[in-house]
């Protein structure tokens, strides 16, 4: 049963998040996720040895580890375990779309309840769905050190990646801890109360993959007292508010950190991301609306992604501004 107290509901709206304890259960959530990708992983590396191009498979080691292998090697890429479409949708564009994340993630009943407590039962799973995987700093090539994916991130709001459709939509962002998350691993840093403020432009960092920043904000003023680091256990669960800000650290430690960051919206409304595929995750309203096969789920975006490509639209941007935006200059 999860702890979640008004006194916890009424500091979400006045600080704009709340940590869960305890919403993924570590052998019947976590534990089949990573082994789902692992066995996906194996298939990759499998083939990338009987080409010549690895030589082990490293079957002796962990998931984690065994990934931060070949990732650094250039044979794969994190977009390779992502459950969305990344912002070049070409024909060739990865996606992750194992079952265990859509049952045990996507659909997690724990989150789901959360989500509920905060704006009701009409519930829109939101098309903005990743895994991260941070590796240890000192172990990342120089040419992956500026990637967002697997290094540090800057500060930003979530609101900032989605169309202004979704302005006055309410979404809540999900950042779920698969492994222990601390000040060392990189964990997410945190501006309590800064939901309030509007959202401010961003701009892409240079070399960064497309990373966004607010504009004339800077890092250094933000890391100052006002910044909370979110440590957590494995299984725990950040719910925080679309425009709060926030960034993580590198990763110092010895440890490899993995999470997932979420989004949830209420049902009808904008959800900044029209053109791919969220879904119904749980309607007191309309019961039979709900999408529970995750056959379907991996459908819809196969034939979302097929649509962008018969449409032309390989390249339509993720992010609201332009990167050659003269103030960005």
């Amino acid at each position: 049963m999860l702890n979640v107290q008004k006194s916890d509901l009424e500091s979400f709206e006045e600080q704009g998040f709340m940590i869960v304890k305890g919403v993924l259960d570590p052998e019947n959530d976590i534990k089949p996720v990573e082994e789902q990708y692992s066995i996906f992983l194996d298939s990759i590396i499998e083939k990338l040895y009987d080409a010549g191009e690895l030589s082990s498979t490293y079957k002796e080691l962990p998931f984690l580890e065994r990934f931060c292998k070949v990732l650094f090697k250039g044979l794969v890429s994190i977009r390779q375990l992502d459950i969305t479409l990344p912002p070049n949708y070409s024909a060739d564009a990865p996606i992750y779309l194992g079952s265990t994340v859509f049952h045990h993630i996507l659909r997690n009943p724990r989150i789901l309840e959360i989500i509920e407590m905060l704006i009701g039962p009409e519930i829109y799973c939101n098309a903005v769905q990743h895994t991260r995987i941070k590796p240890r700093e000192r172990d990342i090539p120089e040419d992956m050190l500026l990637n967002n994916l697997v290094a540090a991130t800057s500060w930003h709001q979530d609101l900032g990646v989605l169309d202004p459709e979704a302005d006055d939509t309410e979404i809540i962002s999900v950042w779920v801890a698969m492994t222990d998350v601390n000040e060392n691993n990189g964990c997410l840093v945190i501006i309590p109360g800064s939901h309030r403020q509007e959202l401010v432009q961003h701009c892409h960092n240079s070399g960064a993959n497309g990373l966004i920043r607010p504009i004339h904000i800077p890092d250094d003023r933000l890391s100052r007292d006002e910044s909370m680091p979110v440590v957590m256990k494995a299984g725990d669960a950040l719910f925080f508010h679309k425009r709060l800000m926030h960034s993580s650290q590198p990763n110092t430690s010895d440890t490899i950190r993995w999470s997932f960051d979420l989004r949830y919206n209420l049902m009808g409304k904008p959800n900044g991301r029209s053109w791919l595929p969220g879904f119904v995750a749980r309607s007191a309203a309309n019961p039979e609306s709900v999408l529970t096969e995750a056959e379907e789920w991996a459908q819809n975006w196969r034939e979302a992604h097929a649509r962008l490509l018969q449409n032309g639209d390989s390249k339509k941007p993720h992010n609201r501004w332009h990167p050659d935006d003269p103030v960005c200059a």
